[in-house]
C-alpha cells in the first residue's frame, strides 16, 4: 500500500488497513504475516460516487467492514460480509475532510472531521455519530468566537472509548 492509515482487527483477528491513495482495504495474518483479504474490487465495485478513498475502518460483530471516504465525507458499509458495499451516510463535503479514525462502540460509529486548509478559531471541527442504519448525530460540535463553550475542537485525529471501572 502507497499510504495505509487507521488499521483494525476483523473478527479473524487478522490486522486490516484502510489506504485511500489505493483504494483498498488488506488484511494480514498476524501470526505469518500472509494477506488474507483485499477488499479493492469489492470497493470499486460499489458504485459509491465518488470513489471509496478509505482512511477509517472497523468491523462489526458479524464481520461486517465499515469505512470512511475521507476527502468525500462519507461513511459506507458492507450490507453483509463479503458485500456489497453500499453508502450509509455523507457527513460534510470539503473544505471539511474525515480523518483516519472510526470507532464503533455501542451500535454507533464515532467519526472525527477536520477542515482542510487549517482550522481557525471560526472553523471549529465535529465528531459524528452515525448508527449503523444511517442516522447521522452530532456528537461533540463547537461554535465559532465567543460562544466556544466547551465542546469546541480541533483536530480530533483519534477516538477511543475506556472504562475506568475495575
Amino acid at each position: 500500500m502507497f499510504r495505509g492509515d487507521q488499521m483494525a482487527f476483523n473478527k479473524s483477528g487478522n490486522i486490516c488497513i484502510a489506504g485511500f491513495i489505493d483504494e483498498d482495504v488488506q488484511c494480514f495474518d498476524t501470526s505469518t504475516s500472509a494477506q488474507t483479504a483485499d477488499y479493492r474490487t469489492e470497493i470499486h465495485a460499489s458504485g459509491v460516487s465518488p470513489a471509496i478513498q478509505p482512511a477509517g475502518l472497523a468491523f462489526d460483530g458479524d464481520n461486517r467492514l465499515y469505512l470512511t471516504s475521507v476527502f468525500a465525507g462519507q461513511v459506507v458499509r458492507e450490507v453483509k460480509p463479503g458485500g456489497p458495499i453500499a453508502l450509509l451516510a455523507t457527513l460534510i463535503s470539503p473544505p471539511n475532510l474525515l480523518n483516519g479514525n472510526l470507532v464503533l462502540r455501542g451500535g454507533n460509529l464515532y467519526v472525527p472531521t477536520y477542515y482542510y486548509p487549517p482550522p481557525t478559531v471560526s472553523t471549529p471541527d465535529a465528531v459524528y455519530e452515525v448508527s449503523t442504519s444511517g442516522t447521522v448525530t452530532k456528537f461533540i460540535v463547537g461554535a465559532a468566537p465567543p460562544a466556544l463553550g466547551n465542546d469546541h475542537i480541533w483536530g480530533a485525529y483519534c477516538v477511543m472509548f475506556y472504562s475506568t471501572t475495575l
